[in-house]
């Protein structure tokens, strides 16, 4: 099985404790690979180099304190034998984590959901919502109380075998769950429906309808056992789960029933004004 074998991790330094660096500790010693640690010294913007006085010196103290943090976080990780790096970076904080994502070719980012000092209300903070609408690889957000180790996990998918950009999702999902998990196999979880039910079920017979139902489920079926077929799994095994429903709303609940510790999904279609966002199902 692949594994994460590049992790970037961002942390705030002056923050009291560091769940995501834990989280991301933990993943590099049990994969055998590498932790890079960043931070970010924030463009302040051309305002305040201009009221603010001895800028370049606030910078400097800035940019030093951070960097100290950085090394007394890394110290104990190396005493442990993991590979780590420590990186100050300098900018707005999703655009030059992706710019490095890019560069060293990590293969995932581990980040809090919130800032300690974010003003965004709801679950994500701007960098967070940012990542996961743009970071290239895949991108583990977690809550400020987090369990340390993921002992069931749930991926959703979307079998979609005629749509490659999807397959080639719902594989990486699949991957990622299997990683991340601590303990047996992930639940799989998808969700059917028919587009345009109600419509639907208003202008047609009755035994037409459930026609359509069973057709729809059964090709629902189908496309699910072709999914998981290439890894070894099985939609009759009772950590796969095919369900109807509207994706937003069954997801969830499944997770709150599940006692679920991490949910992985993707987001490839985006349409309409919340799918600028995230991606529909996603957001």
């Amino acid at each position: 099985m692949s594994r994460f074998s590049n992790i970037l991790v961002h942390v705030d330094s002056r923050a009291a404790t560091h769940p995501a660096l834990d989280c991301a500790a933990d993943l590099a010693k049990a994969n055998h690979g590498r932790l890079t640690i960043v931070d970010v010294v924030p463009d302040f913007g051309w305002r305040s180099r201009l009221i603010l006085g001895g800028y370049e010196r606030a910078i400097e103290n800035v940019t030093q304190g951070k960097s100290k943090l950085l090394k007394e976080l890394a110290t104990p990780l190396t005493q442990q034998g993991i590979d780590v790096t420590t990186k100050l970076l300098d900018g707005h904080t999703s655009v030059e984590i992706i710019r490095l994502v890019m560069k060293d070719g990590h293969d995932l980012v581990v980040k809090s959901a919130k800032g300690q000092h974010s003003q965004q209300t709801g679950f994500f903070g701007t960098t967070a919502t940012r990542l996961i609408r743009k970071c290239p690889c895949p991108v583990l957000i977690l809550k400020s109380d987090c369990p340390r180790h993921c002992g069931r996990v749930v991926a959703a998918v979307k079998p979609a075998p005629d749509d490659e950009t999807h397959a080639q999702l719902n594989a990486r999902i699949i991957r990622a769950a299997r990683k991340l998990t601590s303990t047996g196999e992930p639940h799989v979880i998808s969700v059917w429906n028919i587009y345009g039910e109600s419509i639907l079920r208003d202008h047609m017979q009755e035994a037409e309808f459930q026609e359509l139902e069973e057709r729809t489920e059964k090709h629902a079926a189908r496309n699910l056992e072709q999914l998981l077929e290439p890894f070894g799994m099985s939609a009759e095994a009772d950590n796969i789960h095919l369900m109807r429903g509207e994706p937003g709303h069954c997801i969830p609940q499944f997770v709150e029933q599940q006692e679920a510790d991490l949910l992985v999904l993707g987001s490839v279609g985006r349409t309409g004004v919340a799918g600028l966002l995230i991606g529909n199902t996603a957001e």
